[in-house]
């Protein structure tokens, strides 16, 4: 089985395993909410962004919560450069805890030479800040890899101001 070495990882950090209901970021709003399962691993990368694993390393999740005034098509377009990914396509319009954004649509070969798919959910939750989270899967995944992934994409929610939304 392939395993993914995201380009967008630090693999020289220590991989913590958590499991359960985790914030992220530990303090402030606008935050992300998230269930992680008792196989999958988090660390922060070199960005600040929170990265999950999936315990076969089929699965990869990066979430951010980072300050941005441009549009959502602007942030992702800049995202997926730094990502060395190709231009994303935006997709359907989502809410998450009452927060609307769009989906966007990638690939990318990691440093490994693996093919991935990107799937990016962005908002703005506020004038000042864009949360996204990104499922990055090889391009030959099983229907099963993806949903594990999608599970964990699936429980996301998004805190601000000092409440659930």
């Amino acid at each position: 089985m392939q395993r993914i070495v995201l380009a967008l990882l630090a693999l020289c950090f220590t991989v913590s395993a958590q499991a359960g209901d985790v914030r992220f970021p530990a303090t402030g709003f606008p935050a992300i909410t998230y269930s992680m399962p008792a196989d999958w691993t988090a660390t922060p990368d070199d960005s600040g962004n929170m990265i999950l694993v999936s315990g076969d390393h089929t699965s990869a999740i990066s979430i951010s919560v980072v300050a941005g005034g441009q549009s959502l098509d602007d942030m992702a377009t800049a995202a997926m450069q730094v990502a060395k990914a190709s231009a994303p396509r935006r997709g359907e319009p989502i809410s998450v805890s009452g927060v609307d954004g769009f989906t966007y649509y990638s690939t990318m070969t990691n440093d490994s030479g693996v093919s991935l798919n990107v799937r990016m959910m962005a908002m703005k939750p506020d004038a000042h800040h864009f949360v996204t989270f990104s499922l990055l899967n090889p391009t030959d995944a099983t229907p099963e890899q993806v949903s594990a992934g999608n599970a964990v994409m699936s429980s996301i929610k998004i805190l601000r101001g000092g409440k659930r939304k």
